[in-house]
């Protein structure tokens, strides 16, 4: 079945969702090897987290084991993205770094416009978005597999007190405010429509 996985903002895990947002009561527990988690990702087999403060990127299992494979990030990552061949990630000077599925440095790309803070990375199937993050709203702008602007953006919301507005899933766009412990998280489809106020949901 689908699934969808979302990292906790201060629970040193990540939580398993059905399709419809229902929590299954699973989750995986990073704690004995990332400290803050800033992305996370399926590579078709196992799940990747990003861990900042490490600096480095971390694969467990679905059934949440650490399998041991890990590899250096570039940059202290923002994100981590898989596309099917290629991990993905960008820094917070807008440089998106491409991986081998074997975790060795492959290509950067740099998306840097003028005033840009880029606080994630996502992948849509076809082209890439980058958001940035500034003090009042945050906004994702879309490239293609090469990192050239395509110049369409869409704006992911207004952020409240001590939100963390850039925590991307892979097809999906997320703002997130992490006010507590507890966060609270508004779903946007990869069509750019914002689904109705029924479906925030929250980590338990």
């Amino acid at each position: 079945g689908e699934f969808y996985w979302v990292l906790g903002n201060t629970t040193d895990k990540a939580y398993k969702y059905t399709a419809a947002w229902v929590y299954t009561g699973d989750s995986i527990d990073h704690s004995g090897e990332i400290a803050t988690a800033t992305g996370i990702a399926f590579n078709g087999q196992n799940i990747v987290i990003a861990g900042f403060s490490e600096g480095a990127f971390f694969e467990y299992t679905r059934s949440g084991t650490y399998t041991g494979f890990t590899f250096s990030s570039a940059f202290l990552p923002r994100s981590v993205v898989w596309d099917g061949t290629f991990y993905y990630s960008v820094n917070i000077d807008a440089t998106v770094v491409q991986y081998t599925s074997a975790g060795v440095l492959n290509a950067t790309f740099p998306v840097n416009p003028a005033s840009f803070t880029a606080y994630a990375l996502t992948y849509d199937g076809v082209n890439f978005w980058v958001s940035e993050n500034f003090s009042s709203i945050s906004i994702a702008h879309e490239y293609t597999p090469l990192f050239v602007a395509t110049g369409k953006t869409v704006s992911l919301g207004t952020p409240g007190a001590n939100a963390t507005p850039y925590n991307f899933g892979n097809n999906l766009f997320f703002t997130q405010d992490a006010a507590s412990n507890i966060d609270t998280l508004k779903e946007f489809s990869s069509s750019l429509s914002a689904v109705g106020v029924g479906d925030w949901f929250k980590i338990l």
